[in-house]
């Protein structure tokens, strides 16, 4: 208690059973931490290093991470819903199963990464960058996507029900195979750059 970890170089440090809770960690680089058994509910990662960090699992409740760095992060199976992740780069990050409930995702960069199964459910997606990435199975329902770049990515079985789409959201090299479109139709298996 007492120390301040703002803006502090915590590069690979061994983190493993600390309590960080509410803690102001905002600039601190923690890229390539060990944070297993680390609590971080309700700490403030805004502008955070945590490039390559595994936050697997992590009870993320209450935790800001405006504008930090996750790239190449894993956070499988994290539960992020309703978070506030405007301008987050999480390109290559692994977001298998993550719960993303109402998250807002505008302007993220979501290049490259592993979403399968991920939960989306009425997340805010404008203008993010979802290219080359694996999101077999995610659920995009009620999502808003205007402007949204999903170029090369896997769509296979993902959802997108009652999404928000507008012109500028493309789907450039997408497989949409067996994709439940916005109107709730299943495109056909063969699907590619768009649903028929």
């Amino acid at each position: 208690s007492g120390t301040t970890l703002t803006g502090a170089n915590l590069t690979g440090a061994n983190l493993s059973g600390t309590d960080l809770s509410g803690k102001d960690l905002a600039g601190t680089t923690l890229s390539g931490a060990n944070l297993t058994g680390t609590t971080l509910k309700g700490a403030n990662l805004s502008g955070a290093q945590l490039v390559g960090t595994d936050l697997s699992g992590k009870d993320l409740t209450g935790t800001t991470l405006t504008d930090a760095n996750l790239t190449g992060a894993t956070l499988s199976g994290a539960d992020l819903s309703g978070k506030d992740l405007t301008g987050t780069l999480l390109s290559g990050a692994n977001l298998t199963r993550a719960q993303l409930v109402g998250a807002d995702l505008s302007r993220a960069d979501l290049t490259g990464k592993d979403q399968i199964g991920a939960d989306l459910t009425a997340a805010n997606l404008t203008g993010a960058r979802i290219e080359n990435a694996d999101a077999r199975a995610t659920n995009f329902t009620r999502a808003t996507l205007e402007g949204t770049s999903f170029r090369g990515t896997n769509l296979v079985l993902a959802t997108l029900t009652g999404a928000r789409l507008d012109t500028l959201t493309t789907f450039d090299g997408a497989d949409l195979g067996w994709t439940t479109w916005i109107d709730g139709h299943h495109c056909t298996a063969t699907s590619k750059s768009r649903c028929n």
